[in-house]
């Protein structure tokens, strides 16, 4: 107990004529106390931008993976491919018959900035579906034709090339995403 009273009073003794602290202290406290807090600000928006830059990326990268998914797909099947005249090669009409002598049809056609298919059996529309939002239309952006590689050794014959572009997002964080599709169809 004795310890602590002389403690005490050697505690009294140093800060015997302060009551506070001083207005410079208290200026500096508050200048380190904004400089950490301005920073660590910072970093949460960047960290927010950043978040919002590879969500949108992705979303890109999977539309852009599904569209081509169904249009693999439906090439692997199709015995005639049809393409528009146009500059974008769009719509493009793929048709096939299956084992029970089914006629199949499937049309896939920019409309607003959707990708969409529409699949048809025997002449009877089954199924209208958007594979791919936010695409970006155009001949350079989104397009469809036929290359033809019949340039020695492969000899593969037309390849369907289908480009697609699509676009998350605005401003700083807009992601565009592109991708070439190459397909041989079983035409013949």
């Amino acid at each position: 107990m004795t310890l602590c009273k002389e403690l005490s009073k050697l505690l009294s003794i140093v800060n015997k004529g302060q009551k506070g602290f001083t207005l410079t202290e208290l200026l500096v406290g508050l200048a380190i106390t904004g400089a950490i807090g301005g920073g660590i600000a910072t970093t949460i928006i960047q960290t927010n931008d950043t978040v919002i830059r590879n969500r949108n990326h992705l979303d890109c990268v999977i539309r852009v993976h599904q569209a081509g998914y169904w249009i693999q797909v439906d090439t692997k099947a199709a015995r005639t491919v049809e393409l528009d005249p146009g500059d974008t090669g769009l719509p493009v009409t793929l048709n096939w018959y299956d084992w029970e002598d089914r006629e199949f049809e499937v049309t896939y056609d920019v409309v607003a900035d959707e990708l969409q298919r529409n699949l048809s059996i025997n002449g009877n529309e089954v199924s209208a579906m958007t594979i791919a939002s936010s695409v970006i239309s155009g001949s350079t952006s989104t397009s469809c034709r036929f290359v033809d590689t019949d340039a020695p050794p492969d000899g593969m014959g037309d390849v369907l090339v289908f480009t697609l572009t699509v676009t998350e997002g605005s401003a700083q964080n807009q992601k565009t995403e592109t991708r070439i599709f190459k397909f041989e169809p079983k035409t013949g």
